[in-house]
């Protein structure tokens, strides 16, 4: 395992916990988690960072981190900050942006706030709703067509699909190639199409992908302190 959500994946869990989309019970025994939680990537002070981020091609420099603060048994609170000086280069970051509550920034227009997060051996879930209930986004052992869903106030569902696994390593990843699953997740928000992330059983969360609903697309990798990946 390695990484986690940082730029857009940071972006993506702020704006889904101040859209309140998560506001009910699971809808399945999904989202629960087990597996060794004394891992390197759960240390206090690990650090994930985002590699280049690429809006259509078009490299935009981001300052981003998320530094773990606390584990508690696996379930770890993290400090995120992005540095938004460069977010009127991209309309699509500057939209992403405008999404987040200002609750979640500093005095200087900066994203400064808390998310927690389950990590281990088995998978990655997060707990960014208004209730704080777990929402898994992967499980390792899970293949193509597995569901983790939470059910909205409203009764309809917001669900995370696995759409692709490798049986390769055909993923550039650092100075790797690795297996990948894929997940996506659908949005209900206008101007965002999806979230695309890949997973890997070593290094967790390696890349991001927003999609807008004009097919534009922001993409960046993550890499933690605890893996010399990078």
């Amino acid at each position: 395992m390695k990484n986690l959500f940082v730029f857009s994946a940071v972006l993506s869990m702020c704006i889904l916990s101040s859209c309140g989309l998560f506001d009910d019970k699971d809808t399945d025994n999904a989202n629960t988690l087990g597996g060794d939680t004394s891992i390197p990537m759960n240390q206090v002070g690990n650090k994930f960072k985002p590699g280049t981020v690429s809006v259509g091609g078009t490299t935009i420099p981001v300052t981003a981190s998320m530094t773990i603060t606390k584990n508690e048994g696996g379930i770890v609170t993290t400090q995120v900050t992005v540095d938004t000086a460069n977010i009127s280069q991209s309309t699509i970051l500057k939209q992403l942006y405008d999404l987040v509550p200002s609750n979640m920034k500093d005095a200087a227009g900066r994203i400064n706030t808390q998310l927690k997060f389950k990590i281990t051996s088995e998978g990655v879930l997060d707990y960014v709703n208004m209730d704080e209930k777990p929402h898994t986004l992967i499980k390792y052992a899970d293949g193509v067509g597995a569901k983790y869903s939470i059910t909205k106030t409203s009764g309809k569902t917001l669900s995370r699909s696995i759409t692709a696994k490798s049986s390769v390593d055909d993923f550039p990843y650092g100075f790797y190639n690795i297996k990948t699953t894929t997940i996506e997740q659908s949005m209900s928000i206008p101007g965002i199409n999806k979230f695309v992330y890949r997973a890997n059983h070593r290094f967790g969360i390696v890349h991001v992908k927003a999609v807008m609903e004009d097919g534009d697309s922001l993409k960046t990798y993550l890499f933690s302190d605890s893996t010399n990946i990078y």
